[in-house]
């Protein structure tokens, strides 16, 4: 829209179809348009009227000489005939600042503003309406959308969306990324209640359901997805599919106050006093495995010893002369406890040459040695 004014109307002595070379005002009831706060270089519509002819267009004001240009006429009717031809002026015209119906819309007459009753203004585009202002607020309709050309620096620069009192904040792209800038933090909401924030000690995320879920791209259902889940005062790491299948174990991190207690999977924990229990929640050992199925068709343990010159098992501990100790010498009981059971065991022997048969061999139990 060209500058607006008001009642800037003056006197010119310019004859011809050129630039006006403006005078006074027009009389003590209007204003010159230096008066009326006229810049220099500003683009306005004119309104030139001499005798019954006039010219409506488009100039520029230049403060030094005060003259104006009619670089576009918008109508005009000389000599009873309408249209766009410039006036030639006789040196008695007078001169005055107007708004056109240019200003409010093109000649399609389909990009305009509307102002109706209720307090809203409307700006159509093309015959449709982009954009309503109400009370404080800006709404993007369907289909529209909001353009920044240029790249952005910081909070509060140029060509860039900037919030709140003193620039709390701005939305801006530097031409390669699109950069999020707060000044203290940045907080999430749904429907008015807040989901999580992120500031300079990290991302805090509050929901009762599951918070945080990567999902792998693709078409197919077999996709993996991850998600982080929280129980109680655990958290565990999930996995699923596209299908939103997830799978019923995951690892699970427990704590007690600030303490982490243990991680688990599942039937698998590791307590932070050091124990480890696989196949029992709870462990009744430094190292509890139990293999639970009755119909499991697997042994417990299976050690693989690579090196012929080490052992297969280490035991360390302090001996003493009682039998009810861990570790017992035998110089204070010398003869053995009767064979109570065996236990049964699985040997398979890798050497090629002349091996011990594989097969199942038996370790005899003894009862409580004498002295």
């Amino acid at each position: 829209m060209a500058g607006l004014v008001n009642r800037a109307r003056m006197t010119t002595a310019t004859t011809g179809t050129g630039t006006v070379t403006l005078g006074s005002a027009s009389s003590n009831a209007f204003l010159t348009f230096d008066e009326a706060g006229v810049a220099d270089a500003v683009v306005v519509t004119y309104v030139i009227e001499e005798d019954d002819d006039f010219e409506i267009g488009r100039g520029t004001y230049t403060v030094s000489g005060t003259t104006l240009s009619r670089t576009k006429v918008l109508s005009s009717k000389i000599s009873g005939v309408s249209g766009t031809t410039k006036m030639t002026l006789a040196g008695s015209a007078e001169v005055f600042i107007t708004a056109a119906s240019e200003d409010m819309q093109d000649a399609d007459n389909d990009t305009y503003f509307d102002w109706d009753t209720d307090d809203v203004l409307k700006l159509f585009i093309g015959g449709s309406q982009d954009f309503t202002f109400n009370a404080n607020e800006l709404d993007v309709l369907v289909g529209s959308k909001i353009t920044i050309s240029g790249d952005g620096t910081a909070i509060g620069a140029v060509n860039a969306i900037t919030f709140g009192v003193g620039d709390d904040g701005s939305i801006y792209s530097d031409g390669t990324s699109l950069t999020i800038d707060a000044a203290t933090q940045i907080e999430f909401e749904i429907a008015g209640t807040e989901v999580g924030s992120w500031d300079g000690g990290g991302i805090v995320v509050t929901s009762a359901a599951p918070i945080l879920e990567l999902k792998e791209t693709g078409a197919t259902a077999d996709n993996l997805r991850w998600r982080q889940v929280v129980d109680g005062e655990a958290m565990g790491f999930q996995l699923g599919t596209d299908a939103g299948e997830w799978a019923a174990s995951y690892i699970l991190v427990n704590r007690t106050g600030q303490t982490c207690d243990s991680i688990a999977l599942t039937t698998t924990a590791l307590t932070q006093s050091g124990t480890l229990a696989i196949g029992p929640t709870a462990a009744a050992a430094k190292l509890h495995v139990d293999q639970d199925s009755t119909s499991g068709a697997q042994p417990v343990i299976t050690l693989e010893q690579a090196d012929v010159d080490e052992d297969y098992f280490k035991f360390v501990g302090t001996s003493d002369t009682s039998a009810d100790r861990a570790l017992v010498d035998a110089a204070n009981f010398t003869t053995p406890g009767a064979i109570v059971g065996w236990l049964k065991c699985n040997v398979q022997d890798d050497q090629g040459s002349s091996p011990i048969v594989d097969g199942d061999y038996y370790i005899p139990f003894y009862a409580v040695p004498t002295a």
